[in-house]
C-alpha cells in the first residue's frame, strides 16, 4: 500500500467559506436529479400524459384524469428541480453565513454563526462528488453538507479529504484525474465559436 493510504492522526483539512447562490442551487439540483424517485415521477407523468392523449377521444373521463395526473407529476418534478433550490436560497438567509469545517480521522469540527460542535464521521452515511463540490449525507436523511471544491487550499488538502471520506464513509467519488478528452473539448469550442472566428481562421489558412 502507498503511504498516503494509511491514516495520519495529525492531518487536518480546514475549510472556511460562504456559499454563493449559483453553487448552492447547482448542488441542490444535482441531488434532485440523482434521487431515485425523480425519474420515476417524471416517467409516470409522461406516461399518463401520453395515455390521456391517446384515450381522449374514446374515454373522456379517464383521459381527463390521466392528463391531470400526468401534468401534476411533471409539474412536481419541474418545481423541485427548477424552483425549490432558488426558493430555499431566498428564504433561508442562514445559508449565506460563513462556515468552518475541520476534518480529521478523529472526527469533524463544525462552526457556523448558530452551531459549534465536534461530531464523529459515523454521523455521515456517505460522500458524493459532483463536478464542483463534495456532499456529505447526514445520517440516513436527505440532508447534505455541501463542500465546494474551490474552498480547498491545495490539491494535497483535497486528496487528504478524499482519503478520509473513503476510510470513514461510503464514498461515491469520481476517479481521480478524470478530465474531459481534449479532442472533445476542442471540438465543442470550435462548434460554439462565432462564425466570424471560423472565417478568419479559414482565410488565414488559405481555405477561402
Amino acid at each position: 500500500m502507498r503511504s498516503e493510504d494509511f491514516p495520519d492522526p495529525t492531518r487536518r483539512v480546514v475549510l472556511e467559506f460562504s456559499y454563493n447562490r449559483s453553487e448552492f442551487v447547482r448542488a441542490l439540483r444535482w441531488l434532485w436529479l440523482r434521487r431515485s424517485d425523480t425519474p420515476v415521477m417524471a416517467a409516470m407523468g409522461l406516461t399518463c400524459l401520453v395515455l390521456g392523449a391517446v384515450l381522449v377521444s374514446q374515454f373522456v373521463a379517464a383521459a381527463a384524469f390521466l392528463l391531470v395526473l400526468g401534468a401534476l407529476c411533471v409539474l412536481i418534478v419541474i418545481t423541485a428541480i427548477m424552483i425549490v433550490p432558488g426558493s430555499r436560497w431566498r428564504t433561508q438567509p442562514d445559508l449565506r453565513a460563513p462556515r468552518y469545517y475541520a476534518f480529521a480521522d478523529s472526527g469533524v469540527e463544525v462552526r457556523t454563526h448558530t452551531v459549534e460542535m465536534k461530531t464523529e464521521w459515523s454521523q455521515f452515511a456517505c460522500t458524493r462528488e459532483s463536478s464542483r463540490c463534495y456532499l456529505l449525507q447526514v445520517g440516513n436523511s436527505r440532508s447534505y453538507v455541501h463542500l465546494p471544491k474551490r474552498t480547498f487550499e491545495s490539491r494535497s488538502d483535497e486528496l487528504a479529504f478524499r482519503k478520509m471520506a473513503e476510510r470513514n464513509t461510503q464514498a461515491h467519488l469520481r476517479p481521480q484525474g478524470q478530465r474531459r478528452p481534449a479532442r472533445r473539448l476542442l471540438s465543442r469550442r470550435f462548434r460554439t465559436a462565432p462564425l466570424s472566428w471560423h472565417a478568419r481562421s479559414w482565410k488565414a489558412s488559405g481555405r477561402i
